[in-house]
């Protein structure tokens, strides 16, 4: 891919020839030269999909807690890393990432039913949901963790 615009110069650092990429990755996050991140949401939401899996293959057995501590342990923070930087503005890429928390909120629930699938009235509404799930969890939206770590930041700006 092609960038428009792009200034080509040929850098170097100790004799060595530095070549020209369209994305790297530093202290975690995976930037191009557009600042669009939508790169790194597909990163991260790979990695954290994977370690989601990693945990639901080796926690099946395990109490509802303990698939709730390795989400809330090793999955949730790879979706919240540095969200102030790369908070995602397009519903895909909004979607992507709460995608994995839906399924995750089905594996420490243990419910891989879906809502239209239920046949008595009153099961429709509590199983299936993954949003009811994440209600029963005490979980908020990563939506909603990301509109307020902005929120924090902006108030330690102003006030610190």
């Amino acid at each position: 891919m092609k960038w428009k615009n792009l200034i080509e110069a040929e850098y170097t650092i100790h004799g060595q020839l530095l070549k020209t990429v369209l994305s790297a990755e530093d202290l975690g996050l995976t930037i191009d030269p557009k600042m669009n991140y939508n790169e790194h949401i597909s990163n991260i939401s790979k990695k954290a999909n994977s370690s989601r899996s990693f945990n639901h293959r080796n926690t099946r057995s395990c109490p509802q807690k303990v698939k709730l501590a390795t989400y809330t342990l090793f999955v949730r923070p790879q979706l919240k890393y540095a969200s102030r930087v790369w908070c995602p503005h397009t519903a895909h890429s909004i979607n992507r990432l709460e995608s994995v928390q839906c399924h995750a909120a089905r594996s420490v629930m243990n419910d891989w039913s879906r809502p239209h699938s239920q046949t008595t009235p009153s099961s429709r509404t509590t199983r299936g949901s993954p949003a009811i799930m994440m209600q029963q969890l005490g979980w908020s939206t990563l939506e909603e963790c990301r509109t307020q770590a902005r929120a924090i930041m902006m108030y330690r700006v102003v006030y610190d």
